[in-house]
């Protein structure tokens, strides 16, 4: 989290709804001209470190991530597992030596591209769901899982485009449970262009399936918004059966979908979104995503990809939709998205 700056960083946007942080200059003792970094929940609570904020989420329950917080000074945001940032700054806020500095620095010798490909390896094994079989048993070509494998993959793809099958994995060997198709939406709305269907990545992101009813789509990224996939897919779904359109939505009980969003963490105020969220929806008077009630740039981003076909125009933060947008452009001849990206 954080952008680097010359000076320390005292407002960090990235942190979630109700957090925030103080940088405090140490002003006397040998330490003086040093900085400290705490940051605080909604209740005020501080913490020092990510160490105290992974003790914290243990205790209470909590799926939030301590190493999406960043305790550096000028908020470079490149974290240790489970100590200081590498940065230079502790994570309890002070400033170490120089010498310190240069050894941290000669130590960290990875290129942005490695770092980049590692922190997206380590969200996979979070927001990610395994794939699952789906009520379609129709071949898909074989496309490349990375630009590495596209090259090698590349007379593949020529020699068998439709023959060659992704395979799936056994429901039974899957860390979640498969797919609902009593809750997946049977039409598309009409918002939806007539002739564009995301293609099945082999991340199985649960946006692939929801695509054709906005509104479930935008309730999933409400759930899914700083959160893993592992905890919220399955009261996803859960959500999905229980209350199956807006109108059901808009009408239901803040406290009850509070509770089934409890081990998310801001239940009550995800609830208040969705319930919110439904209503505007209803009234039909909206745009695009943001003009509605709690949907984030995550949420608008989604909608932009999943639903409307608009992979190439779309600038996405969030690294997991970084993550299928790269997937499509690698595989985008493979998978004959080209002609129909034109005729959109």
């Amino acid at each position: 989290m954080g952008m680097f700056t010359e000076s320390p960083l005292f407002d960090d946007p990235s942190l979630p709804t109700g957090w925030y942080r103080k940088v405090v200059q140490r002003q006397t003792g040998a330490t003086a001209g040093q900085w400290d970094v705490y940051v605080y929940n909604p209740e005020g609570k501080k913490f020092r470190s990510r160490n105290e904020l992974r003790t914290h989420f243990n205790q209470i329950g909590s799926t939030m991530n301590s190493e999406d917080f960043d305790f550096s000074v000028k908020g470079k945001g490149h974290h240790n597992k489970d100590g200081p940032a590498a940065t230079g700054e502790t994570s309890g806020g002070g400033e170490q030596r120089k010498t310190k500095n240069k050894a941290l620095n000669a130590s960290n010798s990875e290129t942005p591209g490695t770092v980049k490909r590692a922190k997206l390896k380590r969200k996979l094994e979070d927001k990610i769901a395994v794939r699952t079989p789906l009520a379609s048993s129709a071949p898909r070509p074989k496309v490349a899982a990375s630009k590495k494998l596209a090259k090698n993959q590349t007379t593949i793809v020529a020699k068998k485009p439709e023959t060659e099958v992704i395979p799936v994995e056994d429901v039974k060997k899957s860390r979640y449970f498969s797919l609902p198709l009593d809750v997946l939406p049977q039409s598309k709305d009409p918002r939806i262009p007539a002739n564009w269907e995301p293609p099945r990545s082999p991340y199985n992101f649960i946006q692939e399936h929801l695509y054709r009813d906005p509104w479930q789509l935008l309730v999933a990224t409400i759930f899914l918004n700083k959160t893993s996939g592992k905890m919220a897919i399955p009261l996803i779904w859960e959500f999905l059966k229980r209350w199956k359109s807006p109108e059901m939505a808009r009408q239901a009980d803040v406290m009850e979908i509070a509770q089934l969003m409890n081990p998310l963490g801001l239940h009550q105020l995800r609830a208040k979104r969705i319930i919110r969220m439904s209503e505007d929806y209803l009234k039909g008077e909206w745009i695009v995503p943001s003009d509605l009630y709690g949907i984030s740039k995550y949420g608008s981003d989604s909608y932009r990809i999943f639903c409307l076909g608009q992979w190439r125009d779309v600038r996405p933060t969030d690294i997991m939709l970084r993550l299928y947008q790269d997937w499509i452009f690698t595989n985008q001849k493979a998978l004959k998205l080209s002609e129909t990206y034109k005729s959109q």
